[in-house]
């Protein structure tokens, strides 16, 4: 897995022809080319980037369709060409394998995808927004080789997503319905909060809540893991929790 978080690049010059370069190798990742499109000021959505392989001071562009999150996978079957599969996330919050990068063997994995998937070398996780009895749900999926299960459905929201050093559970924000965001962590034993647990919504919440409330980092990737606790940092401060019950 490698995912596609290189910086774009502008100069055309840098690049050659649309996946002019046979059987891809090991040395060959899978990297961002150019920003396609920047939501206006006061306008809304995330940046669209075209894809591209990069070997050293080579960039080939790929055929494969404008995607705000890319990564290569490994799905436990032969790959085509020597060419890994990629994993899109598209505009229209669909997630989609493209066996051996090709944009003509598109499979879609979800739809309604909710934020961006949580990569690790082994597995990636991804929510999708469905429909409960008590309104929207989270519903969380684990991708392991060809395996796709839900590993739960018990927030309303859920993102954020950073897999965890024992490659066995996922953390990121989200909230029980009426809740309010927290950390939490999930994992084959099920979810458990680890911040802001018993606050409610309502009218004067955040000032009934005093010292009980615990803010969000600002940016989606701003868990970090120290052993079995996870530390963010919001407000001026550092927050700690344990994310690991041995």
């Amino acid at each position: 897995m490698i995912a596609a978080c290189a910086p774009p690049v502008d100069s055309a010059s840098e690049r050659l022809e649309v996946d002019d370069l046979g059987p891809l190798g090991g040395e060959w990742s899978l990297v961002f080319d150019q920003r396609v499109f920047v939501a206006p000021l006061g306008g809304d959505g995330p940046s669209r980037y075209t894809l591209a392989w990069e070997r050293g001071t080579e960039r080939v562009v790929s055929a494969l369709p404008p995607v705000l999150e890319a990564f290569t996978f490994d799905f436990g079957e032969p790959a085509r060409d020597g060419r890994p599969d990629v994993v899109a996330l598209l505009p229209d919050g669909r997630l989609t394998r493209f066996r051996g990068g090709d944009p003509q063997r598109a499979v879609v994995l979800a739809e309604d995808i909710v934020g961006r998937p949580g990569v690790a070398s082994h597995a990636f996780v991804y929510v999708k927004s469905v429909e409960g009895g008590a309104g929207t749900v989270a519903e969380v999926h684990w991708v392991e080789g060809g395996d796709d299960r839900v590993l739960d459905r018990s927030l309303s929201t859920f993102g954020g997503l950073r897999v965890a050093p024992d490659g066995l559970h996922v953390l990121g924000f989200g909230a029980v319905n009426g809740g309010i965001a927290g950390v939490h962590v999930i994992g084959p034993e099920g979810a458990r909060c680890l911040s802001n647990c018993a606050l409610r919504t309502g009218p004067g919440w955040l000032a009934q809540a005093g010292d009980e409330f615990i803010p969000l980092p600002r940016a989606a990737d701003g868990l970090r893991f120290d052993g079995d606790d996870v530390l963010w940092e919001a407000g001026g401060a550092t927050f700690r929790a344990t994310w690991r019950v041995r």
